[in-house]
């Protein structure tokens, strides 16, 4: 067993409602579960691709004007006993605007940060707000680069993570990385605006190479 994906009580598990990572970290010779929560009223358009994706990274399905506030936790393995950590750190990937739909990604940091990394070249990811009110906002950018269905889908495809330990200049280009220190959680309110009816997979993980790459900024 590696994921327990009920969010919201969405199903497709049964039980606790939580989308739980089994083993996703270790700490201090302590072995942790990352356990993602809803905070607010949860409404997925297919909550039968919640868990793992075929890259290996979390993911979770979100209906398109309907934000929902997360809360991203790390326990005892198989228990609810939060594990404060030394630096938490996440990733966000394939942040990017709807090709067909126009839709907008947008996450919004409930928590002090103390840095967040991106690429300098990024036309993918804006960021706006501050970590001092929680406003810290990272989004995906508005373009029309008016490709053909075709390669609107060649274009999304080539962003998803495919090794997160080597992302691509495409896939590094919509992602956004986080780290947070001397906390076991984080909320955060994520948000899909645009197309009524649209639903969109999120994509995330813990550490990867946008660490390495991206550059490191110390929120205002």
């Amino acid at each position: 067993e590696f994921v327990h994906s009920n969010l919201g009580g969405m199903g497709p598990d049964e039980g606790e409602q939580s989308l739980r990572f089994f083993r996703a970290a270790s700490f201090r010779k302590k072995i942790l579960d990352l356990v993602v929560t809803n905070k607010t009223a949860y409404y997925p358009k297919y909550a039968e691709r919640n868990g793992v994706a075929a890259s290996g990274v979390g993911r979770f399905n979100l209906m398109a004007n309907r934000p929902v506030r997360l809360n991203f936790k790390f326990v005892e393995t198989r228990t609810d006993k939060e594990v404060p950590v030394d630096s938490l750190t996440m990733t966000f990937f394939h942040v990017e605007q709807g090709e067909n739909s126009g839709s907008q990604e947008l996450f919004t940091v409930e928590h002090r940060v103390d840095t967040y990394f991106v690429t300098n070249s990024s036309s993918q990811v804006w960021v706006t707000g501050s970590d001092l009110d929680y406003s810290l906002t990272f989004r995906s950018s508005i373009h029309s680069p008016n490709r053909t269905l075709a390669e609107s889908v060649k274009f999304g495809a080539a962003m998803k993570p495919s090794d997160v330990d080597q992302l691509t200049d495409a896939q590094s280009a919509a992602a956004f990385g986080v780290r947070i220190v001397r906390s076991s959680n984080f909320d955060m309110m994520i948000q899909l605006e645009g197309q009524e009816g649209h639903g969109r997979d999120f994509f995330f993980g813990g550490n990867s190479s946008i660490f390495k790459s991206g550059v490191e900024v110390i929120p205002l």
